[in-house]
């Protein structure tokens, strides 16, 4: 499959399974990226990115926990409306993945990726299958806070033509067991705005349409994400202007 053909099916997944998502019980937000759970924000070291974001927003990220064989770790902060912002950073202490490499190219705090909640993920997959598609398994998750509680999580990806990170979301379903990230992380900053950019931005805006999503798209020179903030220090930009 070449890269055009894979980026258009996975824009084409993206339509389909968030509102299968939806159906599934996800829970609307307000008008700014409904389905959104989470952004993730990349960076070479979790302390510069610690320090980074707090001197850009006034609030220190709080440190969450470490993703055990993936070679990450993470800080929070809420976001409003049960979302938040996931900083993610090479775990020195773990072996070196694909993901850690990645991240540790990155000098500046760059959104990278992002996840759709779900109340039902399996139901997400079952959907998808019926509909001929080749979703990757629903996998578990975990990781120890700092505090020893463990969160718990499942989480759906798009298959083998699924890139980790990019405009194209995972499904992420929640354990009713575990608190989400977004009640206990440092609060005061709000999202003001999200947006995807593609090379693509028209049909992926009308795919987007179609499927009754208001996540806004907009034309740029390669796949990005871009994310506004209001926080204490005042607003704050990451990712791509747009217009």
């Amino acid at each position: 499959m070449t890269p055009s053909i894979a980026r258009a099916t996975r824009a084409a997944l993206l339509l389909l399974g968030t509102t299968l998502a939806a159906r599934a019980g996800a829970q609307p937000l307000g008008t700014v990226a409904p389905d959104l759970d989470h952004v993730i924000v990349g960076i070479d070291s979790l302390e510069r990115g610690i320090a980074l974001l707090r001197a850009a927003t006034g609030i220190a990220p709080a440190v969450g926990g470490v993703h055990p064989g993936r070679g990450t770790r993470n800080a929070l902060l809420s976001l409003g409306g049960g979302r938040y912002l996931e900083l993610m950073a090479p775990d020195p202490r773990q072996p070196l993945t694909p993901r850690s490499a990645a991240l540790a190219g990155l000098r500046e705090l760059t959104p990278i990726g992002w996840a759709a909640r779900t109340r039902n993920a399996d139901s997400v997959r079952a959907a998808l299958v019926a509909r001929a598609l080749a979703p990757g398994p629903v996998l578990p998750g975990e990781r120890a806070r700092p505090d020893g509680v463990t969160l718990r999580w499942r989480t759906l990806d798009w298959g083998t033509d699924s890139a980790e990170f990019g405009p194209t979301p995972f499904f992420i379903e929640w354990d009713p067991a575990s608190r989400h990230p977004a009640a206990d992380a440092p609060a005061g900053c709000m999202l003001a705005d999200f947006a995807l950019a593609s090379p693509s931005a028209d049909s992926v805006r009308a795919l987007l349409g179609r499927a009754g999503l208001r996540e806004r798209v907009a034309a740029g020179a390669r796949d990005g994400i871009a994310v506004t903030l209001d926080c204490p220090a005042g607003r704050v930009r990451l990712g791509p202007r747009v217009p």
